[in-house]
């Protein structure tokens, strides 16, 4: 025996007034990009195997494909003796392939490599207080 799906979908209804298709077909496309419609039918069209969706996943930011939102100050930004103290060794500087750069996350306290390339959206500035920059 099979289970129902527990997912049910409203049915969708657009209404052509005075006889405008064109505008009754415009609402309908918007709706089914607000719902996600063409992209399942995208990702369904063709089977995937899971190495081609982890790869996907991948691409779009972290491993499972969400999106995070990073909050950290470029190494310039930062007061040089802060810089000084969490530096450790006396070793050459680290080269970084283009688009990418070492920062320091206000969040996790450390420092991480920022990847330019796969930022999405804008990214915004805002200036804060030496102060939370103790040594």
């Amino acid at each position: 025996m099979r289970k129902q799906s527990e997912t049910t979908t409203e049915n969708m209804r657009i209404y052509v007034r005075n006889n405008d298709i064109g505008k009754a077909y415009r609402i309908l496309n918007k709706k089914l990009h607000e719902e996600g419609f063409f992209k399942k039918l995208r990702d369904n069209q063709f089977h995937k195997t899971k190495g081609e969706k982890r790869r996907e996943a991948s691409r779009a930011g972290r491993a499972d494909g969400s999106e995070r939102t990073m909050v950290f100050t470029r190494i310039d930004d930062l007061p040089s003796k802060f810089v000084a103290s969490k530096i450790a060794g006396a070793g050459n500087e680290q080269k970084y392939p283009d688009g990418m750069e070492l920062v320091w996350d206000l969040e996790a306290d450390n420092f991480r490599i920022f990847n330019w390339k796969t930022s999405i959206g804008i990214t915004d500035k805002f200036d804060i207080e030496e102060d939370l920059f103790s040594v």
